[in-house]
């Protein structure tokens, strides 16, 4: 569950996918303490 992560070249260009030390593509993820610092930033900011 997530989604590839692009990747661009600094002109813009979408180059690919981001992937790990094994060639894998990463996805990405919220996990429940990413989620919880996300929640911490929304209510600190409003």
């Amino acid at each position: 569950s997530g989604e590839p992560i692009p990747t661009y070249a600094p002109d813009g260009t979408f180059t690919g996918h981001l992937r790990d030390q094994d060639g894998n593509v990463v996805l990405s993820a919220l996990t429940e303490e990413n989620e919880a610092q996300l929640t911490e930033v929304a209510e600190a900011t409003g």
